[in-house]
């Protein structure tokens, strides 16, 4: 298996579209860990419980080529539940501490993933 790691590739990403811990938030840790299955590739990155599952899009999205990137779904299982691209928050989906996302093309291509990005951040295992 190939390990994906292009936390800083995207940090752009996720910066902008991250919210901000409100001030009043008790939570020691305010981070999970979310990996995405792309076929032969595994993709991790950190985000904000108050991140959303639209940023979790967005981060993928930026490591696709344009034709990946268009039609596909992500989604947790058991049992199988899809995530749409909404401002539902990490934290509001249950997806903390961390998570295990499977990428489906709706379209039942192989997701193709920017060739800088593998040059730079593969690592095989």
């Amino acid at each position: 298996m190939r390990v994906l790691n292009a936390n800083t590739t995207v940090e752009d990403v996720i910066q902008k579209n991250t919210s901000t811990k409100p001030k009043d938030s008790k939570l020691v840790n305010t981070n999970t860990l979310i990996r995405v299955k792309l076929s032969n590739y595994l993709v991790q990155g950190a985000f904000s419980f108050f991140s959303t599952i639209k940023t979790v899009y967005e981060f993928i999205d930026a490591l696709l080529t344009e034709e990946s990137k268009a039609n596909y779904v992500l989604f947790t299982t058991p049992p199988r539940k899809k995530y749409k691209r909404e401002m539902n928050t990490l934290r509001e989906l249950g997806l903390i501490p961390n998570a295990l996302l499977v990428f489906e093309p709706k379209n039942n291509l192989e997701p193709v993933v920017k060739k800088e990005i593998i040059s730079k951040f593969l690592i095989t295992i």
